[in-house]
């Protein structure tokens, strides 16, 4: 998904193709960063549940 799509300056159709490739392109660049940001996000979410229950379990074994 690195390279970029050539001929997106010429004004046939050809160039039209090129152009929406080009838009298909850039917006599966940003899926991925989303996918990326999500994974991220449920990963840290998941840590943090973790460690609330850990707390929870710490303050219920004292009596808390």
């Amino acid at each position: 998904m690195q390279t970029n799509v050539p001929e997106t300056t010429r004004g046939d159709e050809i160039g039209s193709l090129a152009r929406a490739t080009e838009v298909f392109r850039q917006n599966a660049l940003k899926i991925d960063a989303l996918n990326a940001e999500q994974t991220r996000a449920n990963t840290k979410m998941e840590q943090l549940n973790t460690e609330r229950e850990s707390r929870r379990s710490k303050r219920s074994a004292f009596g808390f």
